[in-house]
């Protein structure tokens, strides 16, 4: 797949630009009931605009995200702001 779709088709436009974490993050981080949250580190590779990431940093998690949309990284760290959450998220490949 040619990685310039998303970004060309989807998050510039604003598109698919959801605000809930995927039900399944949610299920399995509240199940497994974790201790010292603060010292588990996640990386989230293709991140987009990083709805899980918030959600794991809301938590209590470290979060950390990689996706090549520069528009999705913008909306991302927004979120991340404006809720002043701590994260890392950069723009990039996983090659």
């Amino acid at each position: 797949m040619n990685k310039n779709i998303w970004e060309r088709n989807v998050y510039s436009k604003k598109k698919q630009v959801n605000i809930f974490p995927f039900p399944g993050v949610i299920s399995f981080f509240k199940k497994k009931n974790f201790r010292n949250k603060s010292k588990i580190n996640i990386l989230e590779i293709g991140c987009g605009a990083g709805n899980n990431l918030i959600f794991l940093a809301q938590e209590g998690f470290n979060v950390s995200g990689k996706d090549f949309s520069d528009s999705a990284i913008k909306i991302a760290k927004k979120k991340f702001n404006q809720k002043k959450l701590k994260y890392t998220i950069k723009v990039g490949d996983v090659k």
